[in-house]
């Protein structure tokens, strides 16, 4: 985590970073769905698989889809067991902004 610190004090200081929140583990959500009539089925489960699993996001405000893709790497290179960089999949999308 102090590696995730560090880089959101700088993207931060830097003026590029809007917000970033962490989610809790999935298995302390719930699944909801409705028909937009009744009242909502509340579960828990299906989950999707590990590696679906959205643990968290960023909001940047950055020049150039190369500085996002740059910040997405460094976000990536995550130290894992040993300090081995986990080289973990990071999705970068555009926020779609109403006008």
């Amino acid at each position: 985590m102090a590696y995730y610190e560090r880089m959101q004090r700088e993207l931060l200081s830097d003026g590029e970073q809007v917000q970033f929140i962490a989610l809790a583990d999935p298995r302390q959500g719930n699944i909801v769905s409705s028909d937009g009539v009744g009242e909502p089925i509340v579960h828990d489960g299906p989950f999707a698989e590990f590696k679906e699993v959205l643990a968290g996001f960023q909001v940047l405000v950055v020049e150039s889809e190369e500085r996002a893709i740059e910040i997405a790497a460094h976000v990536s290179a995550v130290p894992g067991p040993g300090g081995v960089p986990l080289q973990q999949l990071v999705e970068v999308r555009q926020v779609v902004v109403d006008s």
